[in-house]
């Protein structure tokens, strides 16, 4: 399945302390480290703060 934008996974980071949460379509698996990668760079630059712990649930299929 695939969303009418042509996204067919997303990935969901969640800060366990603020409980922030960002929400990142993706086109295939693959782009999960590059779109982490981006999401760091947003997370240290806008709370000028280093991501310290991360854990990875899954990668989960959009399904209609």
């Amino acid at each position: 399945m695939f969303s009418s934008d042509g996204f067919c996974y997303f990935v969901i980071f969640v800060d366990a302390h603020t409980k922030h949460i960002w929400y990142y379509p993706l086109v295939a698996k693959s782009n999960v480290f590059s779109t982490f990668q981006l999401f760091q760079i947003l997370v240290e630059c806008s709370f000028l703060l280093k991501l310290n712990l991360f854990k990875l649930i899954g990668v989960v299929n959009i399904v209609n």
